[in-house]
């Protein structure tokens, strides 16, 4: 811990460019995602799952986790209290740049102490910050066997054996929160799928506005993977191989059609903003003329210019049910 007096004579120095602005270029709102929990109850498992589903939809976010934290911004604290605090405080200050910089930052940390997570709750207006605890009620029920049994690092069993002193849930406590947006809980003795998990979580930042939408970048995202259904019975009616229709597969669920998309409904926002500055018969032509399902050609012509399909193919009425 540093001894050094704190300096008084700094000035805050303001950027022309805000957090407002950041946010409109990434189409979405920076907040703090602070997962908590018991070592081994999924925390990182959930982050990574978290940080691709957002990665899917176009959305950036990251992961700060304890462990890699400890690596290098951290590697200089032990796991006293006192140095638990600082670990929890730095992180704290970093995940409020990264949202303030407009991104999604997912906290992954044990982070124990009630009070610690507290303070870092507190370095961002209540709006941005979202805890996410794991496992509650297997803290309250029966959280080290079912944590002992999840133990890939093998820390439990050194802490049973005495040769890790002050681990959380042996001899140093966990303090789960009083109040946090979202709880995820064991199923009957199992924590729930990755996936499942994190579709829980996405969903509330969906709900609460986080994943912004200007323009209809949801609406054209929908039109262009409803133009292009992938299916194993699509595939053999345009003779995709397997490896091709895996490669078109990823195309559509990549940050490239989430780009286009976002192009698109940009440019929408931008002339809905600056009539003026337009040619009516130009621009505006392109954009409100010509169906947004077409936007789809863009992407895939840009991958796979050898791809060609029957437009009337994808209007089959049972392409979705296959």
């Amino acid at each position: 811990m540093s001894t050094l007096i704190n300096s008084t004579n700094i000035f805050w120095q303001e950027c022309p460019v805000g957090k407002v602005e950041r946010q409109k270029l990434l189409n979405q709102k920076g907040c703090v995602l602070w997962i908590t929990g018991l070592s081994g109850s999924g925390k990182s498992t959930l982050a990574c799952s978290v940080s691709r589903e957002l990665h899917s939809r176009g959305k950036l976010s990251y992961v700060l986790d304890g462990d890699n934290l400890r690596h290098g911004l951290n590697k200089d604290l032990g796991f006293k209290q006192e140095d638990r605090t600082e670990n929890i405080r730095r992180v704290g200050e970093v995940a409020k740049l990264f949202a303030d910089a407009g991104l999604i930052c997912i906290a992954s940390l044990i982070s124990p102490y009630r009070k610690d997570r507290d303070a870092c709750r507190a370095m961002l207006p209540d709006e941005n910050f979202i805890e996410a605890r794991f496992l509650v009620m297997v803290f309250m029920n029966m959280p080290l066997a079912l944590c002992e049994a999840r133990d890939t690092k093998g820390l439990y069993k050194l802490a049973r054996a005495g040769k890790i002193k002050g681990f959380t849930g042996i001899d140093d406590p966990y303090e789960p929160p009083l109040n946090c947006e979202i709880e995820i809980q064991n199923k009957d003795g199992i924590c729930p799928a990755p996936g499942e998990m994190a579709k829980q979580v996405v969903s509330y930042l969906e709900e609460k506005g986080f994943l912004l939408d200007h323009g209809g970048l949801g609406r054209v995202l929908g039109c262009v993977k409803h133009a292009f259904p992938i299916s194993e019975r699509n595939n053999k009616r345009r003779g995709l191989g397997e490896t091709q229709a895996r490669g078109i597969e990823m195309v559509l669920n990549s940050p490239l059609v989430a780009w286009v998309a976002n192009v698109s409904a940009d440019l929408c926002q931008y002339i809905a903003c600056n009539p003026e500055r337009v040619s009516s018969d130009g621009v505006l032509h392109l954009l409100f003329c010509v169906p947004f399902q077409h936007l789809h050609r863009l992407a895939l012509t840009f991958c796979f210019p050898s791809l060609s399909y029957d437009h009337e193919d994808n209007h089959d009425s049972n392409s979705h049910s296959d």
